[in-house]
């Protein structure tokens, strides 16, 4: 999103410097960290994201229906929407949300719920801190290309598709209003989502992880997010995935990234109250805030804000000698 004031004050106080490329984390350095045997691997340019339309990218995720393209949405501006993309950035497929407000589009997950694709969308940025309540809206995910390996020379317009059909979660915090970019889905196991606040104020010094149910029983009504204790802090979050396999959670800022790990008898909420288990440094971005899991659990992919930014994979690896 557009960065006011308000964020250059937090990045002040946060001690984070942006250059005129990126915003700068301090407290990483070039040397991945890992407590285990997880760790960032091979990092891959796939391409630039060719549709004009994006010029905000800010969520991302991994299509289910699409092996090996990848939803994304502005914040907000004059291009609401998500948007298919292969992996070479080329623009496959738009759809809209027929009446649904783009106030502060911050992040996406895509999940399976039943049996049945879906994605989740958080409309959950507040810069001024003025917001009563934010919302989730879920969508099933639509089958729009007869094969994901189609060339675009057989599809030369993305095709466009407009849905009314979709569920609105409406919801707010519990200590006021709050600065979120980065929103995952728990499918797995209790249909959980979680939130993580991005700045940092002198009402609020620490980042703040959330949760709400995906499936309330008191649809229509606001929910109120829960809080959870963590000793885990970092400035600036912007986004954040959980693994198609439900093991892997992943939170970055503008610069580095952290991967927590589930242990096979934990709870999200149980590791989420952890330290992650290994961080890295990220490929220089103008604003990278979006990021996700690839379909097949391999590693991640992230991107940036501004028009023609590129695509990075980077692997995730595992070394059995390295406990």
């Amino acid at each position: 999103m557009l960065l006011r004031c308000s964020l250059l004050v937090c990045l002040a106080l946060c001690g984070c410097r942006p250059s005129p490329a990126q915003f700068s984390d301090p407290t990483a350095d070039d040397t991945p960290r890992s407590t285990a045997n997880l760790q960032f691997g091979q990092r891959e340019q796939l391409g630039a994201i060719q549709a004009r339309q994006i010029n905000e990218a800010s969520g991302l995720a991994a299509s289910r229906q699409h092996a090996g393209m990848y939803w994304v949405h502005n914040d907000n501006g004059r291009h609401p929407g998500l948007f298919l993309i292969d992996s070479s950035g080329r623009h496959r497929a738009t759809v809209q949300l027929a009446g649904a407000p783009f106030q502060d589009w911050e992040d996406m997950a895509a999940v399976t719920i039943d049996g049945e694709s879906h994605l989740v969308l958080a409309d959950c940025g507040d810069n001024s801190f003025r917001r009563e309540e934010c919302r989730l809206y879920v969508l099933k995910e639509p089958h729009l290309l007869d094969s994901a390996d189609h060339e675009p020379a057989d599809e030369p317009s993305p095709v466009e598709l407009t849905v009314d059909e979709f569920e609105t979660i409406r919801f707010r915090y519990p200590d006021g209003p709050r600065d979120c970019e980065a929103m995952a889905v728990d499918a797995t196991g209790t249909g959980t989502v979680f939130l993580i606040t991005k700045q940092h104020t002198p009402d609020h010094p620490r980042m703040a992880v959330y949760q709400l149910a995906l499936q309330s029983a008191d649809r229509g009504q606001v929910q109120v997010a829960t809080r959870l204790d963590t000793p885990f802090d970092a400035p600036l979050v912007t986004g954040m995935d959980i693994s198609p396999n439900g093991q892997l959670c992943v939170v970055r800022s503008y610069s580095s990234a952290w991967v927590f790990r589930r242990a096979d008898d934990e709870s999200w909420q149980d590791t989420l109250q952890s330290e992650p288990e290994v961080r890295s440094l990220l490929p220089l971005q103008r604003q990278g805030e979006a990021v996700c899991f690839t379909h097949d659990d391999s590693g991640l992919v992230i991107t940036s804000e501004g028009r023609r930014q590129s695509l990075w994979k980077i692997e995730l690896t595992s070394d059995p000698d390295r406990r």
